[in-house]
């Protein structure tokens, strides 16, 4: 992808960006790297961008929020209770981010939509945990 200034170029392969995030007129491209690069655009102009750009494949980025627009490939946890939100490869680089519950939710349910038989059902208690341990 190549986002252009008068005055700046900068390039950048769409499977390095990790995530944008926005900071009112700016919207940062943040790379694997950590990589952290200004660009002057909204973060609704950069959805559109992309988009635009990638056609089908702008739905490996999901928008979270008013803040960021993530690549959905690197969700390694969504903690809805911790309002949690963790983007990695597993090798070299973590990004963590505090997301609204909501915005969690719609995130988990758009991933895993029609997926609900790979869900682990979780305990309700300590004692149904272990009842098998006796």
């Amino acid at each position: 992808m190549v986002f252009a200034s008068k005055e700046e170029l900068l390039r950048v392969k769409v499977k390095e960006i990790a995530y944008f995030e926005s900071d009112r007129n700016y919207t940062f491209v943040v790379t694997h790297n950590k990589l952290r690069t200004p660009v002057r655009m909204s973060l609704t102009g950069m959805q559109k961008m992309l988009e635009k750009e990638l056609g089908e494949d702008s739905a490996n980025f999901i928008r979270i929020g008013k803040k960021y627009i993530i690549n959905k490939n690197l969700i390694y946890l969504i903690s809805i209770p911790r309002q949690l939100l963790v983007l990695s490869d597993c090798k070299h680089f973590a990004f963590k981010f505090n997301a609204s519950k909501d915005a969690l939710k719609r995130t988990k349910e758009e991933m895993y939509a029609g997926r609900e038989q790979d869900f682990i059902d979780e305990p309700d208690d300590e004692t149904e945990q272990f009842e098998d341990c006796e």
